[in-house]
């Protein structure tokens, strides 16, 4: 009796408007729309993930350590933060989104994000194995792609500030003329001031490429620090870009 009368009540309810039949379509297309949303966005956060993984790469953001707590904070201050920021946002809409809109859910928020996290690092990990990025670096300096183009051609050369890659032409005691090879705006030749008492004065030889920290000013640059490590990798990029290294 009890559903006759449930059956009765939902019935005048429609019959007077208060409740609205929809089709089986809807009930089909919500689901299929709520999991396309989910694999726009799980896609997009793979990609600029990996895309942040190939800036760090090509960039070798790595040789940085090898100048200490300064160095660290150099690379800290150079990372694109918008694509952090874009990436991190995505997560948070895509979790969201899982736990809101899901009747499957049921595990702890701080547990799923963390799979969801390490899934996406897996995914775009192995996605910067490959040559996908690399392909759309090269076509976006060939075609002026909208969208495309400025987002690889404005990350290609993290801005890593007071970082240069340097010949060394001559030494005279604690002065150092080099030939800098990685920023145009700085004269050419350069001196380099030696601080007192410098550890690495060994490493500085006549013809030698190396990596120097130091603040450049009037055309001379006061060194903090330098190194021989990663040569290849780090200023090799750079000559991709200035092809004034030779």
């Amino acid at each position: 009796m009890n559903g006759d009368k449930i059956k009765e009540k939902v019935l005048e309810k429609i019959k007077s408007g208060q409740v609205k039949m929809k089709p089986k379509i809807y009930f089909w297309l919500r689901p299929l729309l709520f999991i396309l949303i989910l694999l726009l966005i799980f896609v997009f956060a793979i990609y600029f993930l990996s895309l942040l993984f190939f800036i760090f790469k090509i960039n070798n953001g790595w040789t940085l350590i090898a100048f200490g707590l300064r160095g660290i904070l150099v690379l800290i201050l150079s990372l694109p933060w918008g694509i952090i920021a874009f990436v991190l946002l995505l997560m948070v809409i895509l979790e969201t989104l899982i736990i809101h809109f899901s009747p499957l859910y049921r595990k702890p928020v701080l547990y799923s994000f963390l799979l969801l996290l390490i899934l996406i690092f897996v995914i775009s990990f192995c996605v910067t194995v490959t040559s996908f990025h690399a392909r759309m670096l090269l076509s976006s300096r060939g075609h002026n792609i909208p969208l495309i183009a400025p987002l690889y051609q404005g990350y290609e050369k993290m801005d890593f500030k007071n970082i240069y890659c340097v010949r060394i032409l001559s030494i005279d005691n604690h002065e150092v003329t080099v030939e800098c090879l990685d920023e145009p705006t700085i004269p050419h030749p350069v001196k380099i001031v030696l601080p007192e008492n410098f550890a690495k004065y060994e490493e500085i030889q006549v013809g030698r490429t190396v990596i120097i920290f130091g603040k450049e000013e009037n055309g001379i640059i006061n060194l903090f620090d330098l190194t021989g490590k990663n040569i290849e990798e780090f200023c090799e990029h750079r000559r991709i870009i200035f092809p004034r290294m030779k």
